[in-house]
């Protein structure tokens, strides 16, 4: 895994400097099997002063794309004939699901593919002014092994109101290493659901499909707590639906 060079730490340090007590205080660790239920949820999602307690406004606009074929809404459209619509949260069956999607800071299809050939370097010089190179330059981390710089870079933009993030912080809370906890992972996905993404709920059902009510009721529990020091109980900004749905 290669970490930010030298020139590029001051670009990303502010967002890292932002998530510090979050990822110090060891929020995502998992509950000891000692504690009641309600024990385990304080452990293993306590709020962290100056970070998950600090309310947010609602999200403005989404990040300007360098191109407008990857980030106009049309790119986010399905074909009528493609099936795919009914199955990614990342794609639009309508016009204004896609403007739903650009407004909460969704990368386009052809947007995630571009960045995704990227190298971490060309990552590290975008990402300043893309949230969604920021978002992937998070999950390279990650996949790397350095959740904390991971997490130091998704958090901020999760609590700023880009919904995509909560999928981001997901990925890393589920991926194996020092800060795997799947559970609080799920929160963040249960937490974009409250907040408008109705499509979030499936992809957790898939990844709480063999868990048990006790891991259930702990996931609603921790959501309802970001929802209100995370996300400052903010009102959601719902998904369109698609009428197939």
């Amino acid at each position: 895994m290669r970490y930010p060079s030298r020139a590029r730490r001051p670009i990303i340090a502010a967002a890292l400097v932002s998530a510090c007590a979050l990822v110090l205080a060891g929020c995502g660790r998992a509950p000891e099997p000692e504690h009641s239920q309600d024990a385990a949820l304080d452990a293993a999602a306590t709020p962290v002063e100056g970070a998950s307690d600090r309310p947010v406004t609602p999200r403005a606009v989404a990040v300007a794309a360098p191109s407008a074929l990857l980030h106009g809404p049309e790119a986010y459209l399905c074909p009528d004939d493609d099936r795919r619509c009914s199955g990614d949260a990342f794609m639009a069956a309508t016009p204004a699901e896609a403007e739903w999607l650009m407004r909460n800071g969704y990368p386009s299809p052809g947007e995630r593919e571009r960045l995704q050939a990227l190298s971490v370097e060309q990552l590290e010089a975008e990402a300043p002014d893309n949230e969604a190179a920021m978002l992937e330059l998070a999950k390279r981390y990650s996949d790397g092994g350095d959740p904390y710089h991971a997490i130091g870079l998704a958090f901020p933009l999760a609590q700023s109101g880009n919904l995509f993030a909560y999928y981001t912080l997901a990925d890393i809370h589920a991926a194996k290493g020092p800060r795997q906890n799947p559970l609080e992972g799920a929160a963040f996905l249960r937490l974009a659901y409250i907040l408008g993404d109705y499509r979030a709920i499936d992809v957790l059902g898939e990844r709480m499909l063999r868990r048990g009510p006790v891991e259930h009721r702990m996931v609603d529990r921790r959501a309802a707590r970001l929802y209100q020091t995370f996300a400052g109980s903010r009102a959601p900004d719902p998904r369109p639906f698609d009428e197939g749905d």
